[in-house]
């Protein structure tokens, strides 16, 4: 994890070493970092918490310098100290039931974009309803094991569809925040079935950032700006800074 510290910290490993959260274990600092980032759902942060070692009960813990501000996992309380983007009462969607913003990552025009590419109609049926389930955000309407399923007997019959890989690693970290490195490996399917996939090379650049690839994180993050995707969760300058200023 040294080089996830460094990312936070500008290269002030000593403060690092000294933070409370170099105490915690490195799969839980890791899916704190994404969960927390991501936007991802309350039972997630409060899961990774609660399995440190403190059942039932969820603690406080600063963040290491540089690190951005998280959103609080408190109903009602918003966020602490201004989460980046919109909140998500004020994100305009696409007016489904299960609503997708209409831009961005995991959004209605990347979803519109990749349903493009699927000729059988009761295939676009089943991923459109696993991707929503996925990623709406409404997010009390989310629902990873059962997009999980739809989505593994999907890529059964069709196993070159990279948005499939993309979208199951997503709900694959969120179901099981403990192994970051299964849902990395989805999303590098992803990449190699369509190399144009920015979002799937943003994410790759996302989970990168917690697990300590730093190298491979800052490649895939230079390749999805060059594709256009908007750096939404301000992981460039929070974690490839360095590498980015050196390419």
């Amino acid at each position: 994890m040294r080089g996830l510290a460094a990312g936070w910290s500008g290269g002030r490993e000593d403060v690092w070493t000294m933070h409370p959260l170099r105490t915690l274990p490195s799969w839980i600092l890791a899916a704190a970092v994404v969960a927390t980032l991501a936007g991802c759902g309350k039972k997630d942060v409060d899961e990774a918490a609660t399995q440190s070692g403190a059942p039932g009960k969820q603690t406080t813990t600063p963040l290491p310098p540089g690190h951005p501000p998280v959103m609080s996992t408190t109903p009602g309380a918003g966020s602490m100290g201004g989460h980046p983007g919109m909140a998500a009462t004020d994100v305009p969607t696409d007016g489904n039931p299960v609503p997708l913003k209409k831009t961005g990552l995991g959004s209605a025009n990347e979803l519109q974009r990749e349903l493009k590419k699927l000729a059988d109609t009761a295939a676009a049926a089943t991923f459109e309803t696993a991707f929503r389930q996925t990623f709406t955000s409404e997010k009390t309407l989310r629902d990873y094991a059962t997009a999980r399923t739809a989505l593994t007997a999907f890529i059964t019959a069709n196993p070159k569809f990279a948005p499939a890989y993309r979208t199951l690693a997503y709900a694959d970290f969120n179901l099981n925040p403990a192994d970051p490195a299964a849902s990395l490996a989805e999303y590098d399917t992803a990449v190699a079935l369509d190399p144009l996939y920015g979002e799937a090379h943003y994410a790759i650049a996302f989970m990168c950032a917690a697990t300590g690839e730093r190298t491979k994180g800052a490649e895939h993050f230079r390749k999805a700006m060059k594709l256009g995707v908007a750096d939404e969760r301000n992981i460039g300058p929070n974690f490839y800074a360095d590498m980015i200023r050196a390419h």
